[in-house]
């Protein structure tokens, strides 16, 4: 991850409180330390890692391990964890060895267990943890078990306090001719008490902040011509669809102020010629809490929730919106080409922030009041970016893109502040939209910077350097060796399509007689990987025959190993999983042909040996992989790269990785 990402995410992470004396983590020179919100450095940079404050104290990272620090910088609680995360409600979650624990503010172990996995608590009184047999239970903050562990799934739905749950016996689908469809979804409460039993519904996700939208049994293969039904917090069921309609699933919006956007289809005739094609229209309706019908209208065919009493729908074929009341009456003549709101990004309240919704007319954006008067002329950026805009609270960010082909960055971010009518033009290659008492992230050129409201730089980081030194990190590495082979008609479908332009080369010589494919880790040979200090690796085949290598998009399943203090060798980097099927295929390297990467060199505050493992097939049908290992050489590592995997955003539809 890019530091950009760090910095962004340990700023997200922020305190639940927020106050005049928030502070702030920078990185300079490699470490990290904190500035408050004029820019001055409180904390100077020390830490290798530091997490942003809460509940007073804030995780950082010593050397290999975290431990917790107060506002004066004054090291509280003795780093001797992995990994260490923010407090909440007294409480913060911290790894060693991989397993799950949580302290109290004064460094105590509150319980001792043997689950594999846990939860945070946050501002719950129980959590989820998970066996070691991938069976899950919900357990106190005593580490006390409220429910067996009698569940293939727990997860929570919204802030109810409420729980979905899948049994050990729930079967979906069928995975081949014997096997029979059992659907065991249901809704337990904090005591581990059934709110709903299975056997009643599947697919039971929010709708709303105290509702869920679920399909009864009988329904789930009939999909948009089924029923849906509305469930409330006691688990009783108020509300069922009819024939035609559904309730979209995980609507955050739900019912706000009584009233709730629901879909449905209706099959529409289109001549075209001489030929007449049918398909779905979709259309939507506002339902009340009973489940009565109070609006459909055929012409509209999306909504807005409503917000203050109003609302927004778009008219079919025309794409214009228009403002209507509770009745689904015409506020005003004005038709919209736009309205900014997103039922996925925005809550219903933003809709109306301050009383003022964001639409575009044909001479630009504006701001409209409840009954559609203009209140406010917005700021030209808005028009002059128009579709690249998106509200968060006061603010109105745009983005304009690049040539990512003649730049290193794909576009430029800027923001309008509506309070203060203030704005900030693109100039920046990203803007954090999370903004903690005032104050945000941005970067431009790889340099980082902290701004305030109306986009003034309070603080600004050191400018990129070529090198960033040796990778000091706490969590396993993804794998990074691409490699692409040349087309051959005979082995059409196994390599050459690949987007990777590392393809073999050919030694000038073949002096090595071991007939085998060769790893070696080159420590003498110098290199550079995303910046840092690395070594070359080789990939030889010294055999008479070809050889074949799963990839996925071009990577090979090839990774660097240490050596634990048991003498054990485990993975410090790891191969991610594509949920895409075209991601996987197989290169190969023929004999007397060698591929070259850069591996990372690794600074920690572990001592061990290191090594390169790869895996590879002698046919390219065989279903068991053949493992060569490298040759080792000394290194050190931090105890986090053993076991821990940081979370993964992609970053589109075509990168199809989420660990």
């Amino acid at each position: 991850m890019k530091r950009w990402m760090i910095l962004l995410f340990v700023l997200i992470l922020g305190p639940a409180s927020h106050a005049q004396n928030t502070l702030y983590p920078i990185f300079e020179g490699n470490l990290w330390g904190y500035i408050n919100k004029t820019g001055k450095v409180v904390i100077k940079p020390q830490f290798r890692y530091a997490l942003a404050f809460s509940e007073g104290l804030a995780a950082v990272r010593i050397e290999g391990r975290y431990g917790y620090i107060d506002t004066t910088g004054r090291v509280v609680i003795a780093p001797s964890y992995d990994r260490g995360n923010p407090f909440s409600h007294g409480l913060a979650q911290v790894f060693r060895d991989g397993k799950p624990l949580f302290i109290d503010k004064n460094g105590h172990e509150i319980f001792q267990h043997s689950f594999a996995s846990i939860m945070p608590f946050q501002q719950h009184s129980v959590t989820i943890a998970g066996t070691g047999t991938g069976k899950y239970c919900l357990i106190d903050r005593q580490g006390k078990m409220v429910t067996d562990s009698a569940f293939r799934r727990i997860y929570r739905l919204g802030e109810a306090g409420l729980f979905g749950v899948y049994g050990l016996l729930h079967i979906p689908s069928a995975r081949d001719k014997g096997e029979v469809v059992k659907m065991q979804n249901g809704i337990i409460d904090s005591n581990g008490r059934f709110i709903v039993r299975y056997g009643r519904y599947t697919d039971i996700s929010v709708f709303g902040r105290h509702y869920f939208s679920a399909s009864p049994i009988g329904n789930v293969k009939k999909k948009r011509t089924g029923r849906t039904v509305i469930i409330d917090e006691r688990g009783k069921k108020v509300i069922e669809s009819v024939p035609g309609h559904y309730f979209e699933k995980d609507n955050s919006a739900g019912f706000f102020e009584g009233l709730a956007v629901t879909s449905w289809y209706a099959e529409t005739k289109e001549k075209k010629g001489k030929n007449s094609h049918y398909y779905n229209r979709r259309y939507v309706s506002v339902i009340d809490i009973r489940g009565q019908i109070r609006i459909s209208d055929t012409t509209w065919t999306d909504m807005t929730p409503f917000c203050r009493g109003k609302a927004f729908a778009q008219i079919v074929n025309t794409n214009k919106w228009m403002l209507i009341d509770r009745n689904g009456l015409k506020i005003s003549d004005s038709l919209y080409n736009r309205v900014l709101y997103s039922n996925m990004h925005n809550s219903p309240e933003e809709l109306f922030g301050d009383g003022v919704a964001y639409v575009r007319l044909q001479q630009g954006w504006v701001g409209i009041d409840t009954s559609g008067a203009i209140v406010q002329s917005t700021d030209k950026a808005l028009t002059e970016y128009d579709y690249q805009l998106e509200r968060v609270g006061d603010k109105i960010f745009y983005f304009k893109h690049l040539n990512c082909e003649s730049s290193r960055y794909c576009r430029l971010d800027g923001f309008w502040n509506t309070k203060s009518n203030t704005h900030l033009p693109p100039m920046f290659h990203r803007v954090g939209m999370q903004f903690i008492d005032g104050i945000g992230v941005a970067m431009k050129d790889g340099q980082y910077f902290y701004i305030n409201d109306d986009g003034g730089v309070v603080w600004q980081g050191e400018e990129v350097k070529d090198s960033l030194g040796t990778l000091n990190i706490d969590h396993m590495n993804r794998g990074y060796c691409y490699a692409a082979s040349e087309f051959r008609k005979d082995l059409a479908g196994v390599g050459g399509w690949a987007p990777s332009d590392n393809k073999a080369q050919i030694l000038e010589r073949q002096e090595e007689k071991s007939n085998k494919l060769i790893l070696v880790l080159a420590d003498s040979l110098k290199s550079s990987w995303n910046g840092y200090n690395a070594i070359k690796l080789f990939v030889t085949n010294y055999s008479g025959d070809t050889l074949y290598f799963n990839a996925q998009d071009s990577r090979l399943y090839l990774t660097i190993q240490a050596q634990k203090e048991n003498g054990d060798w485990a993975d410090i980097e790891y191969q991610p999983s594509s949920w895409c099927g075209n991601s996987y295929h197989q290169v190969f390297l023929a004999p007397g042909q060698y591929w070259q990467f850069a591996t990372p060199l690794y600074e920690g505050e572990i001592k061990t040996k290191l090594r390169a493992k790869l895996l590879y097939k002698k046919q390219p049908n065989h279903e068991v992989d053949d493992v060569v290992y490298s040759n080792e050489i000394s290194g050190s590592v931090n105890p986090g790269q053993f076991w821990y995997k940081r979370k993964y955003t992609p970053a589109g539809m075509m990168d199809p990785y989420d660990d």
